[in-house]
């Protein structure tokens, strides 16, 4: 797969999971340390959406696996549908 349309297809994916009202987006992955955005840190890549809710963050060793983490935290903070 192209190195784009694989990111595309997890950046899809955690956009799916961002949390249902408010305002929730994507924000970007980038390699850290970060002298811009001290929270950045480390040699991973961090993948982060913000929102209503603060700023939520996702970690790997690729900008791809930093976008499947993401995900999986915001899935973790949206509201269950069935109650």
């Amino acid at each position: 797969m192209a190195p784009l349309a694989g990111m595309s297809k997890y950046w899809t994916s955690a956009s799916a999971m961002l949390p249902q009202g408010g305002r929730w987006e994507l924000r970007g992955v980038v390699k850290g340390p970060r002298q811009a955005d001290p929270a950045i840190h480390g040699p991973t890549r961090t993948a982060w959406a913000s929102g209503d809710g603060g700023r939520v963050e996702g970690h790997g060793e690729t900008a791809e696996e930093a976008m499947a983490d993401l995900a999986n935290q915001l899935r973790a903070i949206r509201p269950d549908p069935n109650g």
